[in-house]
């Protein structure tokens, strides 16, 4: 008997402190917090590529559709399989691109591979607001650009030396 008159009791002081809270009308909402962006990630680090031209990787970076190679005429795909950014924290930057050569015939996919190599540079980056400049100390005239994305990803336009197009890759931590 006594733990039902507690039940009860318990019931009847909940039920009373319910009709004290004006039959449950919320509150105003106080001022809310204003939103903050993402802060673009910290740039010093190893950035890896993902992408190419747009395209994941391993793809094409350059094609010679024809060339002649060992005097026959071919087709030579140039695909990256990797590519590593690497910054520190006082303003140097070492690049590597590892890219495999494939041949094929004129018009036609890669068929086998004939060349794996490195392509290495270094020297010092900058940065302004999202965007970054790279001035090579290795390869006489070379440059390279980046801008930082909200996604936090850096995209990079780079080609493997100076006068070789830039093309567009996407780097993450």
């Amino acid at each position: 008997m006594t733990k039902r008159i507690v039940l009860t009791a318990a019931a009847l002081l909940l039920v009373l402190t319910g009709a004290a809270c004006d039959g449950g009308t919320p509150a105003e909402p106080g001022p809310q917090p204003v939103p903050q962006p993402t802060p673009a990630p910290s740039l010093p680090g190893a950035w890896h590529a993902t992408h190419v031209r747009g395209r994941a990787l391993p793809d094409v970076i350059y094609l010679f559709d024809p060339t002649v190679v060992d005097g026959q005429e071919v087709s030579a795909h140039f695909l990256v399989d990797s590519a590593k950014l690497t910054l520190d924290s006082i303003g140097g930057y070492q690049h590597r691109l590892w890219v495999t050569q494939w041949l094929g015939e004129p018009g036609g996919p890669p068929l086998y591979p004939t060349l794996r190599f490195f392509h290495g540079d270094f020297g010092e980056w900058s940065r302004a607001g999202t965007e970054l400049s790279f001035e090579s100390h290795w390869l006489q005239n070379h440059r390279m650009t980046g801008t930082f994305g909200t996604d936090g990803a850096l995209r990079m336009r780079h080609g493997f030396s100076h006068g070789d197009p830039p093309v567009e890759f996407l780097y993450g931590l």
